[in-house]
C-alpha cells in the first residue's frame, strides 16, 4: 500500500515528466573560454557547461548569477547544453539559511518550502535565492527528485 506522500510524490512525478526537457535555470558560476575560443558559462550546481543567448558585455574570469530557460532540444555557439532567454548579473552574494532545505530562506522547513520549490521547477516561479538549499538529494541540480525529497523530510 502507497502512503499518502508516496502518491502525492507519483504524481508529481508523472505529472511533470512531459517538463523534464526544458526548464527554467538559476545558477551561479563563472564564465570561461573553452580551448577552441568558445565564451561559455561553467555552472556550480549544475553538471557541465553551457553557452548563452546573451553575455551582456561579461568575459572570461567573471562570477555571475545565470537565470534562464534551459532547453535540451536547442543548440545555440558553442555547446550543446543553451540557457536562452537569460538574464546575467555579477556574483552571488545572498546569504543562505542556516536551515538544510530551506528553500524559501524564512528559517524553517514547512510546506511553503515545498510550494516554492514546485513554483521553481514547474511554473515558472521566483528564483530560489540560495540554489543549493532546493537541492534536496544533493545530486547538484534542481529537479522534481527534490520535491520527493522534501516531501519526505518534512512528513
Amino acid at each position: 500500500m502507497i502512503s499518502s506522500v508516496g502518491a502525492i510524490s507519483l504524481a508529481l512525478m508523472f505529472s511533470a515528466s512531459s517538463l523534464w526537457a526544458a526548464g527554467n535555470f538559476d545558477d551561479c558560476g563563472s564564465l570561461r573560454l573553452t580551448n577552441d575560443g568558445c565564451l561559455v558559462f561553467a555552472p556550480d550546481h549544475h553538471p557541465g557547461i553551457y553557452s548563452l543567448d546573451n553575455y551582456f558585455g561579461f568575459g572570461a574570469g567573471d562570477r555571475v548569477h545565470v537565470t534562464g530557460r534551459h532547453d535540451s532540444n536547442y543548440f545555440c555557439g558553442c555547446s550543446s547544453r543553451c540557457i536562452r532567454q537569460n538574464t546575467i548579473t555579477e556574483g552571488c552574494s545572498t546569504l543562505c539559511s542556516s536551515v538544510q532545505n530551506d528553500v524559501n530562506n524564512d528559517g524553517r522547513i514547512n510546506v511553503s518550502d515545498i510550494v516554492a520549490l514546485i513554483s521553481y521547477i514547474f511554473l515558472g516561479g521566483e528564483a530560489i535565492e540560495c540554489l543549493e538549499q532546493g537541492d534536496c538529494n544533493s545530486n547538484g541540480r534542481i529537479e522534481i527528485s527534490d520535491v520527493v525529497c522534501l516531501i519526505d523530510v518534512i512528513f
